[in-house]
């Protein structure tokens, strides 16, 4: 009794902190999102937003160059991509199906499915529509071919699905892990129980109600014509503002990311979401869409951190929205139902940070504003790993990246929790599991070992001949020293450039996953990293069945060392699986 007492105090104090909380006039608004504007529009090579209500468009700018080489200035015509603001339109249509009383959000999704797209499920608990909305479905990463050339065949939905499936790692219902995997499951999903296919779908009941005339869904963009003719012309560009010869991308699991249109069209859709319970068009009930903005999950203190596939933002009023990102352009949707005011942002920058994520303060304040900052404890300045992340198959070793955390990263909605025995801090989009104890060493030994193993293979192939050369020279000329044993040198050798290639190898790797390349560009490295692993494994037994044992100290500990550094690497990369290239 106390405690919902406590709860209920909690919340009162909560409406309070939010109501008291109020929006700049509009005029004052105008001023300081064009003072923004100006002072950062070098910072990016193109961008659109909007600032809205429902019924009206408050303020609108377009500025920069969707092609800065030609200087093609962007105008209300270009198109830029959504990114993940496309599972908006996944999660939109789930709630009209459930309208339709086709579905149940608390029904197991695996009634729906056909065998061929369950093979990944591990744990028996039902996965249902709500854990997909919520991203803790227990999927680990997708990355195998999240993005593929544009002009390659794409293959439908199922199949896409279905050829690279991503191992679920945790219990449904309980790690928040971002999933553009889970997400393309509800539109397959969409499509079995609607019986339309998913774009097919989305362009009756939202595009064409809403009057969205320029914007594509499809990998190929063919549901468009004009939308891919504009798309062509435009350029991405990375952080630093360099042009992306690669940027025009297909993402065959094409409901998480695939939307791309004009400015109007998004904000259309944005003030679809926004408009009043008793002028419906996205549903038909009022009380489906406040069951859709209604909270669906919770941080382990109670703050709302999503609302069936929005997510709650850390502004000081209360906001709700998704961001997006492709290989080539950023994207921002925000709503503020309490104020009534919306904000769409979309630019032809590859993770743009200054327009998507610093201009918004300008409407809806920083979270220093917010009611829950002040209620937030010191985050725990401990070891973690996020959980949007590959545990299992070749790409597990992603798996090793750890950060600790400060106290300045608490400069965001989160909350401790280690119910089901999963430590983790729950942060906007994804949990970050705590490292401790084997957890932890695994992963500080292994970054040990694969940057120690590598940086000693290149001092002894390198420095290795000619610093004992010098060093026999020297003593040599005091007393007469043994030949070093040829074997144990070439034995040496071998095994400080297995270590050696195989950390150029990941690193080669990785830069090609950091590039959206297609599993074509690199499974090759996957299966020279199993080369390198079974080479490694070899030299560490031959390593008892070379009879000589070398002669001077010197010798000695360099062997040893190299043998202790050879046996960790092949350790870290039977545990982080490097062999299993054939697994993804």
């Amino acid at each position: 009794m106390k405690k919902n007492v406590a709860s209920l105090l909690l919340l009162v104090m909560l409406l309070g902190s939010f109501a008291s909380y109020a929006t700049p006039e509009r005029g004052q608004l105008n001023t300081e999102l064009d003072a923004f504007i100006e002072q950062n529009r070098s910072r990016v090579p193109g961008a659109a937003l909007s600032l809205f209500t429902a019924d009206e468009t408050i303020y609108e700018r377009i500025i920069g160059f969707e092609n800065k080489e030609d200087t093609i200035a962007m105008s209300e015509d270009s198109v830029i991509d959504w990114g993940s603001i496309t599972k908006l339109l996944t999660w939109v249509s789930l709630m009209q199906l459930a309208e339709e009383g086709k579905l149940a959000l608390e029904e197991d999704i695996r009634t729906h499915l056909p065998p061929e797209l369950m093979t990944n499920f591990r744990y028996d608990q039902a996965v249902t529509f709500l854990d997909l909305m919520n991203h803790r479905a227990g999927f680990q990463e997708s990355l195998v071919n999240l993005f593929v050339p544009f002009g390659k065949n794409v293959p439908p939905l199922e199949e896409a699905l279905g050829t690279h499936p991503p191992a679920q790692v945790f219990p449904p219902g309980t790690v928040v892990a971002y999933s553009n995997w889970s997400t393309a499951l509800g539109g397959y999903l969409v499509e079995t129980i609607s019986g339309m296919d998913f774009a097919d779908y989305v362009h009756a009941k939202i595009f064409e109600p809403l009057g969205m005339k320029h914007t594509a869904i499809r990998p190929d963009l063919s549901d468009q014509p004009w939308v891919l003719s504009r798309r062509r012309n435009l350029r991405g560009y990375s952080s630093n503002g360099e042009y992306l010869p690669d940027g025009f991308m297909s993402i065959p699991l094409y409901p998480a990311g695939m939307a791309v249109g004009t400015l109007g069209d998004f904000r259309l859709f944005a003030q679809a979401l926004l408009s009043a319970d008793e002028n419906p068009t996205l549903f038909q009930k009022a009380e489906t869409k406040e069951k859709f903005f209604s909270p669906s999950a919770w941080y382990e203190n109670g703050v709302p951190r999503n609302s069936h596939g929005m997510w709650h933002y850390s502004f000081s009023s209360p906001v709700v929205g998704h961001g997006g990102n492709t290989a080539a352009c950023s994207s921002q949707l925000l709503l503020d139902r309490k104020s009534g005011l919306g904000m769409v942002i979309m630019t032809n920058q590859q993770g743009e940070t200054v327009f998507n994520n610093e201009l918004p303060t300008v409407v809806f304040g920083d979270f220093t504003g917010s009611p829950y900052y002040d209620s937030l404890r010191p985050i725990p300045t401990s070891f973690v790993t996020t959980a949007r992340s590959v545990f299992r198959g070749p790409l597990k070793f992603l798996s090793i990246a750890l950060q600790k955390m400060e106290e300045s990263d608490r400069e965001t909605l989160w909350s401790y929790s280690d119910s089901d025995s999963i430590a983790r801090i729950q942060m906007p989009y994804t949990d970050l599991l705590e490292l401790t104890g084997f957890s932890l060493w695994i992963r500080l030994a292994a970054i040990f070992f694969l940057i120690g193993g590598a940086l000693y293979g290149v001092l002894t192939l390198v420095l290795g001949g000619v610093m004992l050369r010098l060093i026999r020279k020297f003593r040599y000329k005091k007393r007469k020293m043994t030949p070093i044993c040829r074997p144990w040198r070439r034995w040496n050798y071998l095994a400080s450039a297995a270590m050696m290639l195989l950390f150029i190898n990941l690193g080669i790797l990785l830069f090609q996953l950091l590039l959206f390349q297609p599993i074509s560009h690199y499974y090759w490295q996957l299966i020279v990293s199993a080369l390198l692993l079974l080479a490694i494994a070899g030299l560490t037994v031959s390593f008892f069945f070379l009879k000589k044992v070398p002669e001077t100290r010197l010798e000695r500990a360099k062997t040893l060392l190299t043998y202790f550094l050879l046996a960790g690497v092949l350790f870290t990369g039977i545990y982080f699986e490097l062999f299993r290239f054939w697994a993804l």
